[in-house]
């Protein structure tokens, strides 16, 4: 089977980190894949580092409607038997009436929670073979805004478990992210972005620390368009002498296993890849 993978996220973790395992895993399989993703994509970056097969197409955002000429420029080149498209950033409007405009059958995958017009949601779902929700809370966003139960599978996202089984090494975590020693230490992976939370998080060291309470260092893996104002709100409830911001990491798994917990504050979260990491690492998970 020839399938094409329509990605238009930007960045290498969550969604994009899942698209990648499905597209290698399909391969393994004997399935024809080609990943389409943006020209300035670390999708694109992180499919190719893996041998993966990718074209790269011009994409400006979700406000790209030319967007529609070059998916379905590629669709009619490579002739797959299916478009599966995977993100909402233009993927599931652009990407499907490309699809339709080629004559090539699509099904979505949904990774978000937030509600969306039930009218807007059916129109979607209408024009696909199927609907994939990662997870079944997705699947009740679904199913309240109207799409047919039939059309849509709960296909929970995964993690490559043998990645996350780490000896914890706590010297090294204290050294590495300048954490005194025998201080608790707390981990949040996300994204800098309203619906994560972050905000949350820094409240509650706040108010560990204006009641007596242990304060634990706390490293906010990830970077995103927020991340500026989270450290000044840090700064602002006087408790940025216990965040450190580590930005993203490629060596994440060698670090989460000597955390004491892991926080996932999320106000909408469509499963949370983060906290399956931490329990792959073995370690707790507080979230919202």
């Amino acid at each position: 089977m020839r399938i094409l993978h329509l990605e238009t996220g930007r960045h290498l973790y969550g969604g994009g980190l899942q698209v990648l395992h499905l597209v290698g895993g399909l391969a393994a399989r004997g399935c024809e894949c080609r990943l389409l993703v943006p020209d300035d994509s670390a999708v694109a970056d992180g499919g190719e580092a893996r041998g993966l097969p990718v074209v790269r197409i011009r994409y400006r955002g979700e406000g790209d409607v030319a967007a529609i000429l070059r998916i379905v420029s590629v669709l009619r080149d490579y002739r797959p038997d299916l478009i599966h498209l995977h993100s909402r950033r233009g993927a599931d409007t652009w990407g499907l009436l490309s699809a339709v405009a080629a004559g090539v059958p699509a099904v979505i995958t949904r990774r978000v929670d937030n509600v969306e017009p039930g009218w807007l949601a059916r129109a979607k779902a209408a024009g696909t073979r199927h609907v994939i929700a990662i997870s079944h809370a997705i699947e009740r966003v679904l199913l309240s805004a109207g799409v047919p139960a039939e059309k849509v599978s709960v296909v929970p996202s995964a993690v490559e478990v043998e990645r996350w089984i780490v000896t914890p090494d706590r010297a090294g975590l204290e050294a590495e992210f300048d954490i005194p020693s025998g201080t608790p230490a707390v981990a949040m992976v996300a994204q800098f972005i309203e619906r994560k939370g972050h905000s949350s998080l820094i409240r509650a060291l706040e108010i560990l620390q204006s009641t007596g309470g242990t304060v634990p260092v706390t490293v906010l893996f990830g970077q995103g368009p927020l991340r500026l104002q989270v450290e000044e709100e840090a700064q602002r409830r006087h408790v940025a002498q216990w965040v450190r911001f580590a930005g993203f990491r490629d060596d994440l798994p060698r670090w989460l296993s000597s955390f004491d917990l892991l926080a996932h504050p999320a106000h909408l979260e469509g499963l949370g890849v983060a906290a399956l990491q931490a329990g792959a690492a073995g370690i707790p998970v507080v979230g919202s």
